[in-house]
């Protein structure tokens, strides 16, 4: 008896079941493209720039200027988003 009922089981699940073995091999592919691209040395063992996010602390919203509209990056903010004299 049991092991009808385990084969039942089996067949009314047998949707779920192939969905979560599709989902763990995604899983496992990308895990093994991670650390090939760390061996290789795509990915750093660590932070480039080292970020302390508990020492960031601001009471204004952080808003970035271009400076300069000789520079191409002035002069492509201006395009973009209109200058301002």
């Amino acid at each position: 008896m049991p092991k009808h009922f385990l084969h039942d089981l089996a067949r009314k699940h047998i949707d779920e079941a192939a969905n979560l073995r599709a989902l763990l091999s995604l899983r496992m592919v990308v895990g093994i493209l991670e650390r090939v691209a760390k061996i290789n040395g795509l990915i750093p063992d660590k932070s480039l720039v080292p970020v302390d996010q508990r020492a960031m602390k601001f009471n204004e919203p952080v808003t970035f200027k271009i400076d300069g509209d000789h520079t191409p990056m002035g002069k492509l903010a201006k395009r973009v988003y209109g200058g301002t004299e």
